[in-house]
């Protein structure tokens, strides 16, 4: 997908200040606006509300960071590190994106972000590389026989998949469940299923 520079501008200062001890139930465009070096009237060339560019920058900055994480899977690395390197990255996110959300529950209804992304390509094109990331992990398992080579492969990314679920699940439920237990939890989990 490809974004304006001023575009790129807007969703790095939001991100900026997302992150920044600021109130984010209180961001404002002229905020995110002089953040970016740019003018108010600037941003609503590109976005409609400060609804879109949270929308678009909470896609837009995953997007990213899955580019990142998939150069890190590894064929010359076993199966168990390059899910380990999927646990953290999911990790990482899930504690990351947090503040998106509160933002997101705080100021816009679940369904106006779908109209915000629904003709946004950038959705499709995360799907695909998290798919061909898992794709590749399977293989790896394929490899060293932890995972059956005949089995269903939207059945092996389910289960993949789940295992990952489980882990944000922990992450969100604000257990003080230790993080390193259920990453191994998820791991065993893909292996039984699988075998």
């Amino acid at each position: 997908m490809h974004y304006a520079e001023k575009e790129l501008l807007i969703f790095k200062a939001f991100k900026d200040i997302l992150y920044s001890d600021s109130d984010i139930t209180k961001i404002t465009v002229s905020e995110i606006a002089k953040k970016a070096g740019i003018g108010k009237g600037t941003v609503y060339e590109y976005f409609e509300s400060k609804e879109e560019i949270i929308a678009k920058s909470l896609v837009y900055n995953f997007y990213e960071e899955v580019n990142i994480f998939s150069s890190k899977i590894d064929e010359n690395l076993t199966f168990k590190e390059n899910c380990y390197i999927l646990f953290d990255f999911l990790t990482n996110r899930v504690i990351a994106i947090s503040p998106y959300f509160q933002l997101l529950s705080s100021n816009l209804k679940i369904k106006e972000l779908c109209n915000y992304l629904k003709n946004d390509s950038i959705l499709d094109n995360l799907k695909n590389d998290l798919d061909y990331v898992t794709s590749k992990i399977i293989s790896i398992g394929i490899t060293e026989g932890i995972i059956k080579k005949n089995d269903n492969k939207d059945y092996q990314k389910f289960v993949i998949r789940s295992a990952c679920s489980g882990i944000a699940n922990s992450i969100c439920e604000n257990k003080s469940t230790d993080l390193e237990i259920c990453k191994s939890y998820a791991y065993e989990f893909i292996k039984r299923a699988l075998k």
